[in-house]
């Protein structure tokens, strides 16, 4: 997936629609995850808001949709198969496949999203500078979500690896600011918003009540969280 936000920060460097101006990036499902790579990984972007509508950001743990007997054998190849190189260069969602069940093989395998996150021994200080310095982040949840489970994922919840939920705001990645998010949250510049829906679902009210706000300046939603 760097190579899409490689392509999109070249689009934006170079384009003079957008080269050297404010900015706002939408992205849905996998393109939130996207969104917030090019804004870490792309210099000099000026970006008003961050808006990501069922973002993996914590990634995806379980196929959720796949309720048969043999389901959970099938999750566990996916996660093992995941952590391959050439699955993972072969396919954006092996990028953010997160087994709770052998974190630790996520952790030393993956390529993109323990990076993306700052969670490797190595911090990246841009990283952390750039996601701080957009001026809103809003997080849109589905609350019916089965594509991207947890669902707390697109407000940046994870499973442990007894597949218990952690909020965001209960994980080391936090508390430590690896990626700016508690920068932006103590500035009440992060907006967390959720709904009934299942992934993709879209409504008017979904752009007008909550998106609209941000991107106008007008007094935005309370967040939820």
């Amino acid at each position: 997936m760097f190579w899409q936000a490689d392509i999109v920060c070249h689009k934006l460097h170079n384009d003079p629609m957008y080269a050297g101006k404010e900015i706002n990036l939408l992205g849905i499902s996998q393109g939130g995850l996207i969104a917030r790579t090019v804004v870490e990984t792309c210099p000099d972007l000026n970006i008003n808001l961050l808006y990501t509508f069922g973002g993996p950001h914590q990634g995806v743990s379980v196929y959720e949709k796949c309720n048969h007997w043999y389901c959970p054998f099938v999750n566990h190849v996916l996660g093992y198969l995941a952590e391959f190189l050439i699955v993972q260069d072969w396919g954006a969602p092996p990028d953010y496949y997160r087994p709770w069940w052998n974190l630790d093989r996520f952790y030393s395998h993956s390529i993109f999203l323990p990076e993306i996150n700052n969670e490797l021994e190595t911090k990246d200080a841009g990283y952390k500078a750039r996601l701080a310095a957009v001026k809103k982040f809003g997080l849109w949840m589905w609350e019916q979500d089965r594509v991207v489970v947890p669902r707390q994922s697109e407000w940046f919840g994870a499973w442990d690896d007894r597949r218990n939920d952690i909020p965001m705001k209960e994980q080391k990645m936090y508390k430590e600011d690896w990626i700016g998010t508690k920068t932006l949250y103590e500035a009440g510049r992060m907006f967390f918003y959720s709904g009934p829906g299942e992934h993709m679902f879209l409504t008017e009210a979904m752009i007008y009540d909550y998106l609209r706000p941000l991107l106008t300046g007008d007094t935005p939603m309370d967040s939820q969280y």
